[in-house]
């Protein structure tokens, strides 16, 4: 009848919480970390979550497992009697039913696999409740052996800096769908998952609620942080409700209408929402909120700089190309000038925001080869368009201008005649030529952009 009673409270247990808050009790001993490792989640690194430090009457019915999604229990590690038959029998049914989650770290096990309760514990638990094994630190290594898995997708191996303690089963998977993630003092089920009924759990190695005198402040931030926070995101959704359809709940989904299982750079955020998909974020840092994280743009403090920026004439690289002004819309055609006339040749183009060395805002030369070939020299009478005006030796009346060589004198009658009394303007052209060629080059060094 007690049994019935409790399955009758489930079944109109509340709903998870508001889509995106995770909802966690943590729970151990009275000389275990569980406030430290409440404050931890609040952090809300990865996951959005309502962490609360609790007692074991807070969590051994089921209106008060009702507050949460998941809970996560520990032990210090000096035998508090942290547990007991009552506790245990309200977590299995509220976790088998399906209502929320379990996440067990280091010594649960250790402490309690000779208690009476034992057995009830070890049917939500992912491992046996077991004495299992532990790894004497600092130093102790943890090696993903699947990051495919959403508990560990993104983590990076690590090594526990200062914790001198870390746990691990012996064992290995005791319930239905169980997987070994992660490898510890050679031992392949440091972080392991199971389903127990229609709910989750999950075993973790690194002591998250051990006593503070093992010095674990090691696991509060970094990969240890991750795996904790994807652990607890992971057993408490309920992935039946997933609108997008990736196998990730609503109320964990981080990129909703959008595949959370695409991750390519392995950071722990789905490619369709990391800020930088081709370089591994986990902190998916933006000081410049322009979408793009500080790895891959190059200026994280200007919003108008990105990937995706339009460069224009301003002396910065506005598209983080590795090029200044390049291809900017508003830039200059700009016009080679090999004779340094101050006249360009329009066959010879660059675009550019300032001009380049040798190049001029014209296009007018029609000979680049010769600086006294440019629309403002005179005409001369040697059988070339000195002015580029497009007609050779038109006008002229010079019996003086010189002659290339093995060439005749143009026949009297002809555009360039040989007039009694006539006098060659030869030497005032070439002046007027070099005073044109000065101003010009004046006038392009400083240009008017």
């Amino acid at each position: 009848m007690k049994r019935l009673t409790f399955l009758v409270a489930l079944a109109v247990l509340p709903t998870l919480a508001e889509a995106g808050t995770i909802r966690v009790a943590v729970y151990s001993g009275p000389m275990g970390s569980w406030t430290e490792a409440a404050a931890q989640l609040n952090d809300d690194t990865w996951f959005d979550f309502d962490a609360t430090a609790v007692g074991i009457n807070d969590i051994n019915t089921a209106q008060g497992l009702a507050n949460y999604d998941a809970i996560l229990l520990g032990s210090s590690g000096h035998n508090d009697d942290a547990f007991d038959q009552v506790f245990a029998n309200a977590v299995l049914a509220w976790n088998t039913a399906g209502f929320g989650g379990v996440v067990t770290a280091g010594w649960v096990g250790y402490e309690n696999y000779n208690e009476p309760f034992a057995n009830t514990m070890g049917q939500f638990m992912a491992i046996p409740m077991e004495l299992g094994g532990y790894c004497t630190g600092p130093g102790t290594q943890f090696t993903m052996n699947n990051i495919a898995h959403p508990v560990t997708t993104g983590v990076a191996n690590f090594t526990l800096q200062t914790s001198t303690y870390s746990t691990y089963s012996t064992t290995g998977p005791d319930l239905p769908n169980g997987q070994s993630l992660a490898t510890s003092c050679g031992n392949p089920h440091a972080v392991v998952v199971g389903e127990a009924g229609l709910g989750r759990s999950v075993f973790l190695g690194p002591l998250y609620q051990g006593d503070a005198s093992y010095n674990n402040a090691d696991v509060r931030s970094g990969d240890p942080d991750q795996l904790l926070e994807q652990a607890l995101a992971w057993v408490a959704c309920d992935h039946d409700i997933d609108a997008d359809g990736d196998g990730v709940g609503d109320q964990c989904d981080r990129c909703e209408g959008f595949d959370d299982s695409l991750d390519l750079d392995d950071d722990g955020y789905p490619d369709d929402c990391d800020n930088c998909p081709d370089v591994p974020q986990p902190n998916q840092r933006d000081e410049d909120l322009d979408g793009y994280g500080f790895l891959c743009e190059c200026d994280d403090i200007d919003p108008l700089v990105s990937p995706e920026a339009i460069e224009v004439c301003d002396g910065i690289d506005n598209d983080c190309d590795g090029d200044i002004d390049v291809g900017a819309p508003d830039d200059n055609v700009w016009y080679m000038d090999s004779d340094l006339d101050g006249e360009g040749d329009a066959s010879a183009t660059i675009a550019a925001c300032l001009p380049p060395t040798g190049y001029v805002d014209n296009a007018l030369d029609c000979d680049d080869a010769d600086s006294a070939i440019n629309t403002l020299a005179f005409e001369s009478c040697d059988g070339v368009d000195n002015n580029c005006d497009g007609a050779i030796d038109e006008g002229l009346e010079d019996c003086d201008a010189p002659v290339p060589e093995n060439e005749a004198k143009p026949a009297v009658g002809s555009d360039c005649s040989c007039d009694a009394g006539s006098s060659s303007l030869a030497p005032f052209a070439l002046l007027v030529a070099i005073g044109v060629v000065i101003r010009r080059r004046r006038e392009v060094a400083a240009p008017d952009l």
